[in-house]
């Protein structure tokens, strides 16, 4: 107890923002949290050094080669014992903890994971450096497959905004199917049934976004679904692909995001007002329902940013209680309104109480053990 306390004392408003990210979205490459939180990539890997030396964070990778794999980083021990604590919850033995991270490691999903998560911290970064733009939150798996009843598994669910310089505010719900192009299509389309059952519950009516690997893999599915009817209500659905994203240096908040029957692809903050009506066949009614309440109505492409989103509250099922990240716009150093405050950008974190030489060493290859 008295490391965790001695830990508790050296952490910075950023670091416990990176236990507070961690918790909820369970491991970031190194390059991820660089990019979330830092403006300089070495100040990033000094105090990642220092965490996990500290055992606030764990790493792992695979590979022998140095530099082969990039760091993954999850929470350490104590890091896990902060956490908890802040929840009132116990911390579980080291044993426990080591065996979870073991398993985290070795899970078959962790690609898939960290691709997910990489979806929003690309949007993450794309806010830091364009000023109005926002991911005002940002729910992992499980609780967004909650904001569904269960009904519907997304990766994740999102609330991307803009402010103008003229005072005008525009948002977008979306939720995320990330796509790694090992599933087939039909398995891709058939998860749309689920959010159309979820909206006849009183679920939300938010946008289905697929963030595919390949521009081939994007035509295969439009091609797929131009052929077969969609679920009723059908959902508004938009794809986009890694590939043109990283060619193009947009990114997914550009605008890479192609609507069902459209040729004009639109960026992330378009889809949450009116697009043309797709031509994609639907199903037995043919028209889509309208946006719940509390969300952009069609045409305005505005939302009510004062209301999060109460998806599944229909269904009985309550919205999560814990608070929602906030990237962007917020200005720096000021509260993010859960509690806590966003580090300011460039500004070094303090070290943690270790010799200033150690501090600037760098880190040998090997270093820090794996979990075992």
């Amino acid at each position: 107890m008295s490391a965790a306390l001695a830990a508790l004392r050296s952490l910075t408003d950023r670091d416990r923002y990176l236990l507070q990210v961690l918790a909820e979205h369970q491991v970031l490459t190194a390059d991820q949290i660089a990019r979330l939180e830092f403006t300089d990539a070495n100040t990033a890997r000094e105090r990642l050094v220092l965490l996990t030396r500290r055992r606030i964070l764990d790493r792992f990778r695979d590979g022998v080669r140095p530099g082969s794999q990039a760091w993954r980083c999850t929470l350490g021990p104590l890091g896990a014992a902060i956490v908890d604590a802040e929840h009132a919850r116990p911390a579980p033995r080291p044993s426990v903890h080591a065996q979870q991270v073991l398993r985290l490691a070795r899970s078959p999903r962790l690609t898939h994971l960290l691709g997910a998560n990489e979806f929003f911290v690309a949007l993450a970064h794309h806010a830091r450096s364009h000023p109005g733009y926002g991911l005002r939150w940002w729910w992992n798996e499980h609780r967004a497959t909650t904001a569904c009843a269960g009904l519907a598994h997304p990766d994740g669910l999102g609330a991307w905004t803009h402010h103008d310089a003229r005072g005008g505010a525009a948002e977008v719900v979306f939720f995320v199917e990330h796509d790694e192009g090992s599933e087939q299509l039909h398995r891709l389309t058939d998860k749309l049934a689920g959010y159309a059952q979820a909206r006849l519950g009183g679920g939300p009516a938010h946008p289905v976004l697929f963030w595919l690997p390949s521009l081939a893999r994007e035509a295969n599915l439009h091609a797929h679904l131009a052929h077969r009817p969609l679920p009723s209500p059908a959902p508004v659905v938009a794809t986009a692909t890694r590939q043109h994203a990283d060619a193009t240096g947009l990114g997914p908040a550009g605008p890479v995001w192609l609507s069902l029957g459209h040729t004009t692809r639109y960026r992330l903050i378009d889809l949450g007002g009116s697009l043309p009506v797709a031509a994609a066949t639907t199903g037995t009614t043919g028209v889509a329902a309208a946006p719940t309440r509390g969300h952009a109505p069609a045409g305005t492409g505005t939302a009510d940013a004062t209301t999060p989103p109460g998806p599944g509250q229909a269904a009985g099922v309550a919205p999560p209680a814990w608070p929602p990240h906030v990237h962007g716009p917020t200005k720096p150093g000021a509260a993010r309104g859960d509690g806590h405050t966003l580090p300011r950008a460039g500004r070094r974190a303090a070290p943690l109480t270790q010799p200033e030489a150690a501090r600037d060493r760098p880190d040998p290859e090997g270093e820090l053990p794996h979990v075992a």
